[in-house]
């Protein structure tokens, strides 16, 4: 399995500020372990902006992520949280994704997100537990069965809805106004561990990657998404006008730190600092 050896969630359950026993895998579990999970782990590219590839192995995930405090960006947050849905029973499937319209996307470019589709026991569809897409998804989206438009689910001001296109695509959208945003293709296609590192790799120092050599961290709320990318700090209110505002680099960490929960120590820090300001975290 692409998430790995099988673990005890009893730790992570802890940290994200739930009960270690008494679950099954049902859509209500799986809401309130996506949301917990949004609420408590930070979306963050520290590791890929100071240079080095991030390890998907499980125990390294949960010393970083929840030991730790560090975060993570989408690949580090799915690998972990699959595994934590296949300890409580929900028979997880990984699934690599291409960001983007579809009718935009090269469709030469490798996928880049994953994404996780659960089985609760009390709903015949999958469900869609997408807590490593930064800008957003705070709760799972149900699949349909067949080819077509999926159900609209609402968590606090944003609207999701998983279509599927063929039997080997489902597109994530998004409602924007009145219309549907396409937010990612998912390849609904099982993946091992190499598909998952290759796709890990090119996140992490691909050139042309949004994570490659930039600091980014983001945080969802019911009403609001904040973004830090580089020293730019952007707050997108679900009814106002956004803001930006522009950051030293020593702001800028200290930012990532107390507004968005990410651990960094003092080497990291200081790394991150000297990287801002000599300009080579594109911002």
């Amino acid at each position: 399995m692409p998430y790995g050896a099988p673990m005890d969630p009893t730790a992570y359950l802890r940290h994200v500020g739930l009960p270690a026993h008494g679950w099954t895998p049902t859509v209500a579990a799986l809401r309130r372990l996506h949301r917990a999970h949004v609420d408590a782990i930070p979306f963050t590219s520290v590791t890929t902006a100071l240079g080095r590839v991030p390890a998907l192995d499980l125990p390294t995930l949960e010393r970083r992520m929840v030991a730790e405090r560090r975060g993570g960006y989408c690949l580090e947050h799915v690998t972990l949280f699959a595994a934590v849905l296949d300890a409580l029973g929900f028979d997880p499937q990984v699934r690599l994704c291409r960001v983007g319209d579809p009718a935009e996307v090269d469709p030469d470019r490798p996928p880049t997100h994953l994404t996780v589709l659960a089985h609760p026991d009390d709903d015949p569809r999958r469900w869609m537990a997408d807590v490593g897409f930064g800008v957003g998804v705070l709760g799972p989206v149900p699949v349909p069965a067949s080819q077509g438009e999926g159900e609209p689910v609402r968590h606090g001001s944003w609207e999701h809805r998983a279509d599927v296109l063929d039997e080997d695509h489902i597109l994530l959208r998004e409602r924007d106004s009145d219309a549907w945003r396409p937010l990612h293709t998912t390849f609904d296609v099982d993946v091992d561990d190499d598909a998952v590192g290759e796709a890990n790799r090119w996140v992490a120092l691909q050139p042309g990657s949004p994570f490659a050599g930039r600091l980014v961290a983001m945080h969802t709320t019911d009403d609001l998404r904040e973004r830090l990318v580089g020293t730019r700090l952007e707050r997108a209110p679900a009814d106002g006008d956004p803001t930006t505002d522009e950051l030293t680099p020593a702001a800028a960490v200290e930012a990532l730190q107390r507004h968005f929960g990410v651990a960094v120590d003092d080497d990291d820090r200081t790394a991150l600092e000297h990287v801002l300001e000599a300009g080579s975290v594109r911002a």
